[in-house]
Order: C-alpha cells, then structure tokens, then sequence
C-alpha cells in the first residue's frame, strides 16, 4: 500500500480525486448519533484537516509537476550537448567540399577527419535520443543521417553551387528541425525563467543560424577564389553578409536580455558574447575589403578562411558557455525545487504528529469525564438517586458535572413531595367524585343544585363554578323575557314586510316597461348613428379620391413640362441639324467647282503632253489620273449634296411635327392646370362635407351614449327594485323565522328548574 507522501506527489491521481472517490464510497447516511465522543472528535479533525490536506496536497503536486517539466527540460539539455557541436563540424566539412570541388586536393585529409567527428556526435546524439524517446528525434535524426552520408560521399564535390546548397539546406532545414524538436518536446521554449528562456532562445535559434551564415560566407568566400569568380559570387556574398550582420546583432541582443536577467554571468557568457560578436564583425569587415579588391587571391582566401574559422570557434565556445549556464541553472532550480519539497513534506509531517499528539490529549481530556458522567447517568436512570460525580476543572464538562450533582439532589427532594402529593391526589379524587354528581345533575337541567366548597385547588373551581350557575340561572331568565318580546316584534316585522313587497313588485312591473321603452329608443340612435357614420366614411372617400386625383394631375403636369422641356430641346436641336446640313450643301458645292475646275485643268495638262511629244507620255498619265480622281469627286460630290437635301427634306417635316407636338403638350398642359384646379375645389367641397358628417356623427354618437346612459339608469333601477323586492321577501322569510326561532327558544328555556 502506498504511503500518504507518495499519493501527494503521484501527479496521475490528484488527492483531491481520490478524497472524492473514497467520501463516494462511503454510506449515504452516517447515524451520528451512535458514534462515541472520540469518534466525533475524530470526524471533527478529519473535517478541518481536509481543507488543509487539499491545498498541502496540491503545493505539492505543482512541486513535482515543476519538477517533472525541469526533468524534461534537462533531457532536452542533454540532447543540445551532442547536437550543438555538429553544426560548425557539418560547415567546415561542407567548406571541404567546396575546396574540393575549386581542384583543392589537400583538403581531402581535413575532410575524412571532419567526417570522423560529425560520425562520433552522431552516434552519441542517436544514443542521447534513445535515453529520451519523449523527444521524438529518431526520425528526424534519421533523415539527417541520410543527407548527411549523401553529402559527405562526395557525389556532389564535382559542382561548387550543389555543395553549397547540400550543405546549407543539411543545416538550416534538417538539423534546425532537429533543434526545434528538442526545444518543444522538452519545453525549454516555455520556460517561464527569464534567464532560461533568453539562454535557450541563443542555443536553439540565434547561435545555429549565425553559424549556418557564417558555414554558407566562408564556403562562398572559398568559391569565390580565381579570376572573375568574384562577380559570380558577389550578389550572394552581399546578401549573406547582410543576413550574418542581423544574426550577430540578433545574438548580442539576446545575449543582452540574458545579462539583464542574470547578471552574475557577465563575465562569462558576457565576455564570450563580446569575443563572438568581434569575430564575426571583423570577419565581415575583412570580407568587404577584400571584395573592393574585385578578385579573391588563394592568400586572401585562406586569410579569410582563418577568420572564419575564428569566429566559427567563437560560436562554439559561446554555445558551451551558454548550454553550461543553462545546464547549471536548471540543476540549481532543480535542487531547490527538491529541498522545497522535502521541506514541504517533512513540515507536513510534523504538523500532522503535532496535530495528532494534542488530538489525542484533548480527546482523553474530554472522554474520560464524559464517561464518568455517562456511568453516573446510567445508574441515576436505575433509581440511584445517592450518586454522585466527582467534578473537576471549571470548563463544560465539570459545568456539567456539577449540574448532574445538582439535578441529582433536586430529583431526591423531588421524590419526597411526591409521595406527600400522592396522599393529597387521592383525597383530591374523592371531592372530585362528588362534585361530578352535581354537574350530572345540571347537565339534566336541575340548576338548583350547588358544588361543596373544600380546602384543596378543587374548592377554588367549585366555587367559581358555583357563581356561574347563579349567573346562567339570572341570564336565563332574562332569555325568557326576550324571547318573549322577540316573537311580538317578529310578528310586526313580518306584517310591514308584507306591505313593502307589495309596492317593491310594482315599481319592479313599472321599471321594466320604462327598461323596454329606452333599449327601443336606443336602438333607434344606434341605428341613426350607423347611417351618419357611413354618410362620414363616404365623404372621406370622396376626399382621398379628390386628393389622390389631384397628386395624379400634378404627375401629368410634371410629365407634361418635362415634355415640353424635351420637345423644344428637340427643335433646337433639328434647327441646328438644318444649319450644318445646309453647310454640307455649302461644301459639298465648293468641292464640286473644286473638282471643275481640277478636270479643266488636267485636260489641260493633258494637251501640253500631247504637244511634248513622247517626253510628255508620263505627265500625260499622271494628268489623265487627276482628271479622273476630279470626276469621281465631283460625282461623290453630287451625291453627298443630293443626300443633304432630301435630309433638309426630312428635317423639315420632323421639324413641322415636333412643332405640332409641342403645341399638343401645351394645350394638355392647360387641360391638366384646369383639371388640378377643379379637382382643388372638389377636395375643398369634400373635405367640408367629410367636416359636417363627422360632426354629425360625432353629435349623433354622443346621443346614442345618453340614450345608452339613460338605459343603464332604468336598468339600474328595474335592479334595484327586483333587489329590494327580494329584500323584502327575504325579510319577511327571517321575521316568520325569527317568531318561530322565539317560540323554539321558550320551550327550551322551559325544561330547566330554576331556584326560587
């Protein structure tokens, strides 16, 4: 069975959970009351050590939680030592491979050893990975393995891009999914320490892409060395240049925040930041002048080539000085979180021994005088009225004990009076006896008869029930005397109730006439009002078709002026027409002189190269074809103004009709001014008329409410009339009840005996 400690920091099964689980497995109902006082001692402290143990209970597992995630978290660090290495070993085995490729055969040696390294961190991070299968690296690491043995066998050295791009695209995309694998699966990418957070952002993000730029400018440096290799290369150089300046800040920037967070790391992850960053940045500066030279010599190469190499060493220091710091603070944190929870469990167990320890002082505090007191109770329950229990202290329980010693002595002097009350009942019975005979004899009717007064609690009652015999018997007497008096006003009663019921049923008959007379002359009204309302309803009609007339008029007379408007825009426009056409004519006319004139002339010409004899024969055609384009002008000419003139023709008569529909508009423009103004006063006529009905309506409505009014007052009354008659009739019925209620009561009253 596991102990208490262990489910506190089982993370898989919260205590609260199992608290739950076991109250479900409990009875429904607990009978409290068979439980012993230290039982219920018990479930009092269970009861205040439950909303302690759950917040106890969870401190701890947050503790172990925190734990488990920095376990996690140091399985991810454990991963980053043996892959932090191999991405500078990959970039200088792929700067091999470039030498290789530009004809640089003594770097076949560098190679295989590289090679040799890269194989070894493989072999441990393949190892590192089986240790911790949470962080899902065996495929990852898989494919990388495979383009590496692709890249390293070198199929592509005999190309100096291809090697690049192998070697580049082997880091920046499988080894970074590597690195981003053991970030998320371990949750260093969420640490919530600062310092952490900043440090694990340099190991798995900043220092591998500066590293990547820095692997991918020292092998285009390299490929860059010859005659008018530079201008090949140059644009890239640029551009990694430019990508390893915002990378070097990136990394001082991140570095920065990690110093403002711990501070105690200045001299070391500070100086190798600042080591790192000088590198890169006098490398830069060392590339940019040699490429002003315009052309990479094998000296400047392999000088550069030696600065890379620089500042790639300086980001592997970096690397081990960060993943040292981080590795360090998370075993520190770890530590504490472990001193924090012992000390939490230990402190827990001390609270509860103490806890229990006074528990059980207090239970036997409290237990042992309550069960003197339950045997003292017992025995007292058994007729011992000479107990007695010895009380000590001044708390409740010696209260108790001495008000039991108390009540004890009370119950033995009660049981003295008991036995003297006994003799005093019996004695009591015996009067009681004989005062029943007298009540018999009264419940008979015999009211003479009286109770004997003694000297005991019966005496009292006797006596006052005696007074209130000679009470019943004077009332009774004076019932007599009213019951008498009682049925001679009943039979007055009766006789005016006669007289009022006869003259209520006729001013009932007369009222239902007059009821029937006003529900006729309301009718008549109602009937009168109805044809006044629809005389209102028709004239309003007539109002709502004079106005919805008039709106229609006043649309046709808008419609009409927009015509009118369209119709002399129309003319306008076709007198316009008129006077281009009639200077068409014009031109049409100039053209034809024009062309006269051009055909005389050619004929002209004509004969003048008639006369030059054979030297004129080309003139002769040329003069022969501007006579000829002349007649064809003349004749389009002709053409063109015969057009224009049937068009005048046209336009005329359009003209004439437009004018005629113009004049047309006009006069039902003038219609519908005169309609408008007829429909005008015919509104004025209905709205007055709509005006006197509904006054008359409203006239007539207020006399039908009268009549209503007048109506309702007869039926009030005919109401009221029947109500009083029924009134009437219903008292006369009480008076004949009440004369023989009276009568009733004298023969009641009769069979009683009185005292003289």
């Amino acid at each position: 069975m596991e102990s208490n400690a262990d489910q506190l920091i089982t993370p898989s099964a919260p205590p609260s959970k199992k608290l739950a689980r076991r109250l479900r497995q409990l009875p429904q109902k607990i009978d409290l009351a068979n439980l012993r006082v230290g039982q219920k001692l018990g479930l009092i402290a269970l009861a205040f050590a439950v909303p302690v143990a759950v917040p106890l209970s969870f401190l701890v597992v947050q503790q172990q939680k925190s734990i488990n995630v920095l376990s996690e978290e140091q399985h991810g660090m454990d991963a980053l030592q043996k892959l932090s290495p191999l991405a500078p070993l990959v970039l200088q085995h792929g700067n091999v491979s470039v030498r290789l490729a530009s004809g640089d055969k003594s770097a076949k040696a560098a190679g295989a050893a590289l090679s040799s390294q890269v194989a070894a961190l493989l072999v441990e991070l393949r190892a590192a990975s089986q240790r911790h299968p949470e962080l899902a690296l065996d495929g990852p690491l898989s494919d990388f393995e495979e383009l590496w043995a692709l890249s390293s066998s070198g199929e592509t050295a005999g190309d100096i891009d291809d090697s690049i791009e192998s070697y580049t695209s082997l880091i920046s995309t499988n080894l970074a999914e590597l690195y981003n694998l053991i970030g998320q699966n371990s949750g260093l990418i969420l640490d919530a320490d600062l310092a952490s957070n900043r440090m694990q952002d340099l190991l798995i993000n900043a220092l591998p892409s500066l590293q990547t730029e820095l692997g991918e400018l020292r092998m285009l440096v390299s490929a860059s060395q010859g005659k008018n290799k530079l201008d090949e290369y140059q644009e890239r150089l640029k551009g990694n240049m430019s990508l390893l300046n915002t990378y070097n800040a990136r990394t001082e920037l991140t570095s920065g925040y990690v110093l403002e967070a711990s501070p105690q790391l200045r001299e070391t992850l500070g100086s190798a930041s600042d080591f790192l960053s000088g590198k890169v940045t006098s490398y830069l500066s060392a590339v940019e002048s040699a490429m002003q030279t315009g052309e990479f010599s094998k000296e400047t190469v392999s000088y550069l080539d030696g600065l890379a190499l620089e500042a790639l060493s300086a980001s592997d220091d970096m690397t081990k000085v960060t993943t040292t710091a981080l590795t360090d603070s998370l075993n520190a944190r770890a530590t504490q979180l472990n001193v924090s929870r012992v000390t939490t469990l230990l402190g827990i167990g001390a609270v509860i021994a103490l806890a229990l320890t006074l528990l059980g002082l207090i239970a036997r505090s409290i237990t042992q005088p309550l069960s003197r007191l339950a045997n003292a109770a017992q025995a007292l329950g058994r007729g011992e009225l000479d107990i007695h229990v010895e009380a000590r202290g001044k708390d409740e329980i010696g209260v108790v004990a001495s008000s039991f010693n108390e009540a004890a002595a009370q119950l033995r002097q009660a049981e003295l009076k008991n036995a003297e009350e006994r003799e005093n009942a019996l004695q009591l019975q015996k009067n009681i006896n004989e005062f029943l005979d007298v009540t018999m004899s009264v419940a008979e009717g015999d009211l003479s008869r009286r109770g004997r007064v003694t000297d005991d609690v019966l005496g009292n009652v006797v006596d006052a029930i005696n007074l209130a015999l000679d009470e019943v018997a004077s009332v009774l007497i004076d019932v007599h005397e009213v019951a008498q008096q009682v049925n001679a006003s009943a039979d007055e009663v009766a006789s005016t109730s006669n007289v009022l019921t006869r003259s209520a049923q006729d001013q009932t008959s007369r009222t239902e006439r007059m009821q029937v007379q006003t529900q006729e002359f309301t009718r008549v009204f109602r009937s009168m009002a109805e044809q006044v309302e629809e005389t209102a309803q028709a004239a309003e009609r007539t109002l709502e078709a004079s106005q919805a007339g008039q709106t229609a008029v006043q649309d046709t007379r808008r419609g009409l002026e927009e015509l009118r408007g369209e119709m002399q825009d129309i003319s306008a426009s076709m007198t316009a027409l008129a006077a281009r056409s009639g200077e068409i004519s014009e031109i049409a006319e100039t053209i034809t002189n024009f062309a006269s004139q051009t055909t005389l002339l050619a004929l002209g010409a004509s004969l003048e190269a008639a006369g030059a004899g054979e030297s004129g024969k080309r003139f002769m055609v040329v003069a022969e074809g501007v006579r000829q384009l002349a007649e064809d002008s003349a004749n389009a000419a002709y053409r063109v103004e015969s057009i224009v003139k049937l068009l005048q023709g046209d336009i005329s008569s359009l003209a004439s009709r437009v004018q005629s529909g113009a004049q047309g508009v006009n006069a039902g423009y003038q219609v519908a001014q005169r309609a408008g103004e007829l429909l005008r006063e015919i509104e004025t006529l209905a709205g007055q008329s709509a005006r006197i009905a509904t006054g008359i309506t409203d006239v007539t409505r207020q006399q039908v409410n009268e009549a209503e009014q007048v109506h309702e007052a007869v039926s009030f009354i005919t109401t009221t009339a029947s109500q009083a008659e029924g009134e009437s009739l219903r008292t006369l019925r009480s008076a004949e009840r009440l004369n023989e209620l009276a009568r009733q009561l004298s023969a009641q009253l009769a069979r009683f005996r009185l005292s003289s």
